[in-house]
């Protein structure tokens, strides 16, 4: 019999880590792709979020500089767009996390991240370098996620 507090506290926790791994199950292609678009979409976000900050800007820069109805509805219809992305690159992030973050406890977390790697890894070459033909069918699905359950 193990009389030892500190083996036994030991012996359990191990236990315990064995018993959550033993529960752990390789995510599905879905639950790849989802982990793989969520920071490719989360890129976007921002890349639309500051695009709306600096449109913002230039349309205020219009309006004090010229006033001319024209140049400040061109302006304002190019802002209405952007927030227009912004939303929608919003509500994608959010139909992709919603449909992720409940499995996470379940699944090996090994793959998720490796899926999640190369989404933030593609995402930096995007700002960096621009797309191959490869990246942008990756892009393209993240952005139209026909594959995702509704």
């Amino acid at each position: 019999m193990l009389t030892n507090p500190r083996l036994c506290s030991v012996i359990l926790l191990m236990l315990v880590a064995l018993v959550g791994h033993a529960q752990s199950r390789a995510p599905s292609d879905i639950e790849l792709h989802t982990a793989y678009c969520i920071p490719v979409v989360k890129a976007e976000l921002e890349a639309a979020q500051q695009a709306v900050v600096a449109q913002d800007k230039s349309r205020a820069e219009i309006i004090a500089a010229s006033g001319s109805a024209i140049l400040v509805k061109a302006a304002t219809d190019v802002l209405d767009n952007l927030r227009g992305e912004e939303s929608r690159y919003r509500a994608l992030l959010d139909r992709l996390q919603s449909h992720l973050l409940p499995r996470i406890s379940e699944l090996d977390t090994a793959a998720l991240s490796d899926a999640d790697n190369r989404g933030k890894s593609d995402a930096q070459t995007i700002s960096r370098q621009g797309m191959d033909k490869d990246l942008a069918v990756r892009l393209k699905s993240c952005n139209s996620p026909t594959w995702l359950p509704s």
